[in-house]
């Protein structure tokens, strides 16, 4: 998770938040997954707020994924809509935990 928040503050210190290709957050979620394969640490990331979303899961299967494999809350997210370039920094967050969460309910369901 450190990780995650290091690297969205390196991205966006060298560009700005709505320059960050969906490449570069593809390539960071396929580098977080080998790492939390190695660490055996299968959890889904949910956005923080009054109510839990897990992007890319779909409700009528998330009681069980999160049964089984876990869930943490992406640091820095909010159900609080701010503007400008927090609101492009959320949205970043939001496809990454879906690309992240799709990708880890593959391996947490083998």
């Amino acid at each position: 998770m450190k990780s995650l928040t290091i690297t969205f503050a390196l991205i966006l210190s060298a560009c700005s938040a709505s320059s960050i290709s969906d490449s570069q957050v593809n390539d960071k979620v396929t580098v977080d997954i080998d790492k939390a394969i190695a660490e055996n640490d299968l959890r889904f990331y949910s956005m923080g707020g009054r109510v839990p979303n897990f992007p890319g899961i779909n409700a009528d299967e998330l009681e069980a994924l999160v049964t089984k494999c876990g869930k943490r809350i992406m640091e820095n997210t909010s159900d609080l809509i701010k503007q400008g370039e927090d609101l492009k920094v959320r949205e970043i967050a939001f496809q990454y935990a879906k690309q992240y969460n799709k990708k880890m309910k593959h391996i947490c369901l083998k």
